[in-house]
């Protein structure tokens, strides 16, 4: 959540200061930048948090350690491979570079938080995500002035200071070599994370640069628009998962299955409660209160709202059983259903984002959330009863 609030305050910062068109830039780098952050948990943070047996072997400290240099060197290839996407794209030179130059930092940051929390000390990782809030803030208020490049630079220095904190309290010891022997140990395991990534929320992800393609940078500006006023929303969905993926572990080991099998439901009724309750806050929120917040994309966003928070919940339903599935040892299966159903999103979000811009874009997209949410539903309620049973 305070990693979520770090997002928000960039966000709200750069949509007060640029208008809907250059919004949609932003959004596009930030799906690139999650899109490197799908890829790098799939081989370094995942494994390391369920435990796989890939890298299980590692003593407790090494774990870690090797984990974070491989997460370094993910990092730096990854952000090197954004520059030729984002200009294939359209991105201004200038703007790629600067985005480029800062991200590997902020990817490795991410892993960081992770490699605390498998250590048991989420007071640090809660800490070092208000470093880079504390830092990056006074500097996009005092300094940004407006500047996208500019805003982005005080982003990647805010990561810069949170992430040199957390490798300082894990006493991290660069490494090459360690960090390509957990790579090497976690490349078959990281395949089929990041096809789950690839075919879950990265759909999210890949819908942003559809859209920028069928639709243009202004519709991606609405939509980030709509986003970022739904942020409370996105931060309850993406920091449950966050803190019920361990949890799921925990439960799937002590043979807790009755509370395995509610923990999606549960989840799901406060995504939805949490969704109802964002949409209505939006709409009776005064136009005044918006316009500080937003900028001229205020009233794009608010209309667009619904038709997101939608997608939003949709996806956050599916989330609960997927991390479920994850703690049985039935990732193979998840990522198949989602593999099945990822092409109908995909052309759904098209078709909508051709037809009707952001607001079909996220029609499509809720088509094929709904989708996944029986399927995944359906695969928990049929694995847990296989185990229950003994098969």
């Amino acid at each position: 959540m305070a990693s979520s609030g770090s997002n928000l305050a960039f966000s709200v910062i750069v949509a007060r200061s640029i208008d809907t068109s250059l919004l949609g830039v932003f959004a596009l780098l930030l799906a690139i930048f999650s899109i490197g952050i799908g890829i790098q948990r799939g081989f370094t943070a995942e494994p390391l948090i369920f435990k796989e047996a890939a890298v299980s072997k590692l003593l407790s400290g090494p774990r870690q350690n090797s984990a974070l240099n491989a997460s370094a060197l993910l990092a730096i290839i990854l952000s090197g491979l954004f520059i030729p996407l984002g200009l294939a794209l359209m991105v201004d030179a200038k703007t790629m570079l600067i985005f480029a130059a800062m991200t590997p930092v902020a990817l490795l940051q991410d892993s960081v938080r992770f490699a605390l929390n498998d250590l048991s000390r989420s007071k640090v990782a809660f800490v070092i995500e208000l470093v880079w809030i504390g830092v990056q803030i006074p500097l996009m208020v005092v300094f940004g002035s407006g500047e996208l490049n500019r805003l982005i630079a005080f982003w990647g220095i805010g990561a810069l200071f949170s992430c040199t904190l957390g490798l300082v309290a894990l006493k991290f010891s660069p490494s090459v070599a360690s960090g390509l022997a957990w790579l090497r140990s976690s490349r078959k395991i990281g395949v089929v994370y990041c096809a789950d990534f690839a075919v879950s929320s990265g759909i999210n992800q890949l819908s942003v640069l559809i859209l920028v393609l069928f639709a243009g940078y202004g519709a991606a500006g609405e939509l980030r628009a709509a986003q970022i006023l739904l942020t409370p929303l996105m931060v309850f969905t993406l920091g449950a998962s966050f803190a019920l993926g361990p949890e799921s572990a925990r439960l799937k080991k002590a043979g807790n299955l009755r509370a395995l099998s509610r923990l999606p439901w549960i989840y799901a009724l406060g995504v939805g409660i949490f969704g109802l309750a964002s949409v209505a806050a939006i709409a009776i929120a005064p136009t005044s209160v918006l316009e500080f917040l937003m900028g001229e994309s205020a009233e794009a966003g608010a209309s667009l709202a619904p038709l997101a928070a939608g997608a939003i919940c949709l996806m956050g339903m599916s989330v609960g059983s997927g991390l479920v599935l994850r703690a049985i040892g039935r990732v193979g299966q998840s990522v198949l259903a989602k593999a099945a159903i990822a092409p109908f999103t995909l052309v759904s979000v098209g078709i909508g984002s051709w037809l009707a811009g952001a607001a079909g874009s996220q029609i499509g997209l809720s088509a094929g959330n709904s989708v996944r949410v029986a399927a995944s539903a359906t695969l928990v309620k049929i694995n847990l009863t296989k185990i229950a049973k003994g098969e």
